[in-house]
């Protein structure tokens, strides 16, 4: 380890990003293996890939030949115009699909196809029908336990749910009617609601990627399990500083980490342990 690399136990700064691009997307059923990171040449040629899978959905939406390169060189304009001059250094593998960022669909799926023709069809309209919307954020509960500084729900948090299962279920067909590439289930605490999360993505149709916008409490091995067979693709913790005691009192969490353990002040003291179990494993994908 570098001297530059700073540790949280036996957890580095740098594997914890790794956690925050592809947790979500560890879970499966029955035996562990290791998560799949894809750097140096075999990245180089999974990046070259799915640039080719660009150029063939312009082909397809296209008939115009200049804009079969035009539109996908507009679109790496814009994402430099958006996000600056940074360079892709990994990928996260699972199940056969390609990830590098938080807002983008696995590569090589269907929603990822979709993305890409609702992006083009912003720069020159496009033959097929797009979606109307690349993420959009479903509150699913108002119910939290914690108190976290940066909360813009603090008005509204532990106040009666007003929507039912079926509303929502029915707030989400609109929307995939509507077509959108990513759907995040945000709170309050989402994971307090794990019968109406897996209630949504049961009924929901499978064009849409889902992911969980948590704190990382109640995520045990049991609900990544049922929320992975439910069909979610994905999970974003937040970890707002590499000192536990300090991210602890940024999310108004009572807790202790002692000799790399959660100490017994901990008022959920069995998930956080299952978030640590979880992170000193590593980046897994259980099938």
């Amino acid at each position: 380890m570098s001297s530059s690399e700073t540790t949280i136990g036996n957890i580095t700064l740098q594997y914890l990003e790794n956690i925050a691009v592809t947790y979500a997307v560890v879970v499966g059923q029955t035996h562990i293996r290791k998560q799949k990171m894809i750097t140096g040449i075999r990245k180089e040629i999974v990046q070259l890939l799915y640039r080719m899978t660009i150029v063939s959905i312009a082909i397809r939406s296209y008939k115009n030949p200049w804009n079969w390169i035009a539109v996908p060189l507009a679109l790496i304009k814009k994402r430099r115009r958006n996000i600056g001059q940074h360079r892709l250094y990994k990928f996260a593998n699972v199940a056969g699909k390609y990830y590098w960022g938080l807002y983008t669909p696995g590569w090589k799926s269907n929603s990822f196809n979709n993305f890409i023709a609702s992006e083009m069809n912003k720069i020159v309209p496009v033959k097929q029908k797009t979606n109307r919307f690349v993420n959009t954020y479903v509150a699913i509960t108002k119910k939290c336990s914690l108190q976290c500084e940066h909360c813009y729900e603090w008005e509204n948090l532990n106040k009666k749910d007003v929507l039912s299962a079926e509303q929502l279920n029915k707030i989400i067909a609109t929307l995939q009617e509507q077509g959108v590439s990513i759907i995040h289930l945000t709170g309050g605490e989402p994971l307090l609601k794990m019968e109406l999360i897996t209630s949504i993505l049961e009924h929901a149709d499978k064009s849409t990627d889902f992911w969980v916008l948590t704190s990382g409490l109640k995520l045990t091995d049991e609900n990544a399990r049922k929320l992975k067979s439910s069909g979610l693709n994905g999970v974003m913790i937040s970890l707002d500083h590499y000192i536990p005691e300090k991210h602890n009192e940024f999310r108004g969490l009572r807790c202790l980490l002692l000799g790399g353990k959660w100490g017994a002040e901990c008022h959920n003291q069995q998930s956080c342990r299952s978030i640590i179990d979880l992170c000193n494993k590593g980046i897994y994908q259980l099938r």
